[in-house]
């Protein structure tokens, strides 16, 4: 209750209609919640009309609160770019973007396809170490002392 009765107190020096027009209908209830705890005016309207304007989710606008993106971009000379760098980190990562080295993978035999199913990769890299495992442990009953060395 003490949130919902927060909101309204964020544009007390607002007249009527700034303070309708600065609760954006664009922006959920959880994004109201970070910005009530941002006691400065001009820090929390940066941080009010950068989310609106760019689509932060609220992970997005959290993460920009934590990194201090409204003082780096006071201190910055480049400002746009610094806002710019912000939003391109933002936007959400590719399969591509995450899996930066190749695997090769060819000791499981899986069929020429592009695309394997976590699961079936999962299944063959099971199986390989299962037969590993077996033959190691012959060396080992077959040469008990070659694992001493």
């Amino acid at each position: 209750m003490r949130k919902v009765q927060a909101v309204p107190a964020l544009f007390k020096n607002d007249n009527t209609s700034q303070a309708r027009a600065a609760v954006r209908d664009d922006l959920s209830w959880t994004h109201y919640c970070f910005l009530i705890r941002i006691e400065n005016k001009q820090r929390r309207d940066f941080y009010l009309n950068e989310c609106a304007d760019n689509n932060w989710s609220t992970r997005q606008l959290e993460r920009q609160i934590n990194s201090h993106l409204y003082e780096r971009m006071l201190l910055s000379k480049d400002k746009k770019g610094v806002i710019q760098h912000a939003n391109k980190q933002d936007k959400p990562m590719q399969a591509s973007d995450i899996i930066k080295d190749p695997y090769i993978l060819d000791f499981l035999d899986l069929k020429g396809n592009k695309r394997v199913l976590e699961s079936n990769l999962e299944n063959a890299i099971i199986s390989k170490l299962q037969e590993f495992i077996l033959e190691l442990g012959a060396e080992l009953k077959a040469h008990p002392c070659a694992a001493l060395h």
